[in-house]
């Protein structure tokens, strides 16, 4: 197992590592699993790209992951080892967080063929994760971006929210119990008119995004990488940056959040989240090196035993 993960900045040119591969090898990239969160993409293969010829991209790969771009690459249980972090929330600045792995299972587990040729490692993943979630990282209080938005959003009327992906639909179950007017502005509202329909929640084109709109007290959760220099948001009580990138934004405003000041709440709420990554790690570090055992005892698959 090979992965490939790309660090999102703000600034920076965005990164795909199937469109960047896929005119020379294109039967070679068509089971790359491909996963994503809102500060990281993540690419899963049974190739490794850098081992190819140099006909087929190895030069221009190998610049990628040497030069700015915050590309790396790596293979078996330190692949392995790597996904479990992330699925398990501990390469979150949130420790524990659930949304990741949510995230994960929509977009992969619940899309992957069973006759995948990585399909037996993904479901170990999945198992690995939900066992040493259950071992170690339960009870953390308000770990959860959900969790501290409601606490956020108590006794406001109105919310407007710009963005609409899977950071924004993972909150969604957590604001709904407030029962406040949801405004969601993004650029292609018919992309999640089937996500949306059975939501209270009103769908609109950023293009029609004004402050002024809202019905007060109401708050603004700014999810999505947007140029918000220049706007009056003066008219909100309450403005929450989930994007970490405010002090390029520059957002002025009396009660700002931004994603640092928000991860500093949570720690001070959770002061045994860092001794529960501790105990997650060493579980980590266990499920991968029997992952590792099992690569060198089946060195042609995972199937190799019933051939």
């Amino acid at each position: 197992m090979n992965v490939y993960h790309f660090i999102k900045n703000e600034g920076q040119k965005d990164f795909d590592l199937v469109s960047f591969l896929k005119d020379e090898s294109h039967d070679l990239v068509s089971n790359i699993i491909c996963f994503e969160t809102c500060l990281r993409k993540i690419w899963i293969s049974n190739i490794d790209f850098s081992a190819l010829s140099e006909q087929n991209n190895t030069i221009k790969l190998n610049t990628l992951t040497s030069s700015d771009l915050n590309l790396s690459v790596m293979s078996d249980d330190l692949a392995y080892h790597f996904l479990l972090e992330v699925l398990c929330g501990l390469k979150s600045p949130v420790i524990g967080e659930t949304e990741v792995f949510g995230q994960f299972k929509n977009q992969v587990l619940k899309t992957l063929s069973s006759k995948h040729p990585l399909y037996k490692v993904i479901t170990s993943l999945v198992a690995d994760t939900k066992n040493i979630r259950s071992k170690h990282l339960t009870n953390l209080g308000s770990s959860s971006y959900g969790s501290l938005a409601r606490k956020y959003l108590t006794g406001y009327k109105s919310l407007d929210i710009l963005g609409a992906g899977q950071f924004v639909q993972s909150l969604k179950p957590w604001i709904e119990k407030l029962d406040i007017h949801t405004h969601v502005y993004t650029r292609g509202p018919e992309k999640y008119s089937e996500t949306f329909k059975s939501s209270k929640w009103s769908l609109k084109i950023i293009s029609e995004f004004s402050p002024l709109l809202s019905e007060k007290p109401k708050a603004l959760f700014i999810c999505a990488p947007l140029e918000l220099k220049g706007l009056d948001l003066s008219t909100y009580d309450l403005v929450v940056d989930f994007r970490d990138v405010s002090n390029l934004d520059q957002i002025q405003h009396k009660n700002l959040k931004v994603l640092v000041e928000i991860f500093e709440e949570i720690q001070k709420d959770n002061l045994q989240a860092e001794q529960k990554k501790k105990e997650a790690l060493v579980s980590v570090e266990d499920a991968s090196q029997i992952y590792l055992a099992t690569m060198n005892h089946r060195p042609f698959g995972w199937d190799d035993l019933s051939a």
